[in-house]
């Protein structure tokens, strides 16, 4: 029951927080700040509670109270059936989780057996390309680089494997600006240790499935990365901002 207890205390937690993020995204804060606090709300879901509620069932009623501790004193009746309904709360719960687990692990083999099938090692000009501009963003080691014939621009794997994909079918199109645009676009993403959040969406995915605010912190997580990742690019590369924007743009025309 206490397991059962401290998740639900986060996942009030994280609900509230959650709300009180989307207030807060009204007033257009900056990406960064906007992603911090999403991540926050993750975070706060595999984190101690700060709070146990607990439910104290008395002869002259049911009152709340924040305590923390997981005791309660119920009356017979109460007793009688409480076992029975925490005990379906929490298989609901597992087989859920379960069920979230092995989807996510599926997803990700099927995904990673694709990429193997049509994959190759990147030329020595791409790699290259790489050095350079890892060198200039700051990003001592950065991860294996594959060229794909069938997904877009992308960080992949999981921490302690990733790798950069781009596009085979369409790289030597692309002018040395726009790659360089994308290249830098997915070391951004690797420096900033995008992959550590993605994994921590997964746990939260897997073991809150049924809450809304993972979900919207998956979303917008998403979202503001993406922004954040521009923004860096721009700024240390001292790229414009024009050109920037038609190289994402051309590369999401010709994607597969």
């Amino acid at each position: 029951m206490s397991l059962l207890i401290i998740g639900l205390a986060n996942s009030l937690a994280a609900l509230i927080l959650a709300v009180c993020v989307r207030v807060l995204a009204r007033f257009q804060l900056p990406p960064a700040v906007t992603h911090a606090l999403w991540v926050l709300v993750l975070l706060k879901l595999v984190s101690p509670p700060l709070f146990l509620l607990m439910l104290n069932i008395t002869p002259d009623g049911v009152s709340t109270s924040l305590n923390l501790t997981t005791d309660s004193v119920l009356p017979m009746g109460g007793a009688i059936w409480l076992p029975q309904i925490v005990l379906g709360i929490g298989i609901v719960w597992a087989v859920g989780a379960a069920v979230q687990l092995i989807r996510q692990t599926l997803v990700f083999l099927k995904f990673i057996q694709r990429v193997n099938r049509h994959s190759h090692p990147a030329t020595a000009d791409v790699q290259a390309l790489v050095r350079e501009v890892a060198g200039e963003l700051g990003v001592r080691r950065p991860p294996r680089i594959l060229l794909c014939d069938v997904c877009s621009p992308m960080l992949c794997g999981i921490p302690g494997w990733m790798r950069i994909m781009l596009p085979r079918w369409s790289w030597e199109q692309y002018t040395p600006a726009i790659q360089r645009s994308i290249v830098a676009h997915e070391l951004v993403h690797f420096q900033r240790r995008d992959h550590w959040v993605r994994f921590l969406e997964v746990v939260t995915q897997i073991l809150y499935w049924w809450l809304p605010a993972v979900w919207w912190a998956a979303d917008r997580i998403e979202e503001v990365q993406e922004e954040c990742c521009d923004a860096q690019v721009l700024r240390r590369l001292k790229t414009s901002p024009r050109s920037y924007a038609e190289a994402l743009l051309e590369t999401l025309e010709q994607a597969p």
